[in-house]
């Protein structure tokens, strides 16, 4: 995975598998990046679907931490942070249920994913509300993703993001 400055790959604080199924702790202060949680979101997605590559700017910037709940997914991460040292590199990590890791997404940091399987479920939590008038990304088709396998979808709204390079264009 290559390095964005910032973003932190962490175990998750515990897991425990036993005959009635398992029990993961997501978030132990101490333990996992501190974050003062806004909000919280949960997204369900069927195989082969992509959902962004989105991030909020202005007031809204954002930092978050997720982790895959259930399935598996072709995370993608775009560091679209002019300052940084890492702009515009590309971090992949696969995120699955069955290895308890979690990402430390700091605010600037575009993100989508593929999912690799139906009913894949992604737990997003945020240190900012979500505002429409400060969401924005980038085209998850016209970023220069390979993306590991068919793509089955998108929303009308991630067609009609700009490609990379529109978006560089404007900042």
């Amino acid at each position: 995975m290559p390095v964005i400055n910032g973003v932190v790959v962490f175990e998750l604080p515990h897991k425990q598998i036993d005959e009635r199924g398992d029990f993961t702790k997501i978030l132990s202060l101490g333990l996992t990046p501190e974050l003062h949680i806004e909000e919280v979101f949960l997204s369900q997605t069927k195989k082969g679907f992509l959902r962004g590559l989105h991030f909020q700017n202005g007031p809204y910037l954002n930092n978050r931490i997720i982790t895959c709940l259930a399935g598996k997914v072709f995370d993608v991460l775009l560091d679209l942070r002019p300052d940084s040292s890492t702009f515009l590199n590309i971090s992949i990590i696969e995120l699955n249920s069955l290895s308890p890791i979690g990402l430390y997404v700091p605010s600037g940091i575009a993100h989508g994913f593929q999912s690799l399987e139906n009913g894949s479920q992604l737990i997003y939590f945020s240190d900012k509300g979500f505002n429409s008038n400060f969401d924005t990304g980038v085209s998850p088709i016209k970023s220069g993703i390979d993306w590991p396998i068919r793509v089955a979808g998108m929303s009308k709204r991630d067609m009609s993001l700009p490609s990379l390079s529109e978006y560089l264009s404007r900042i």
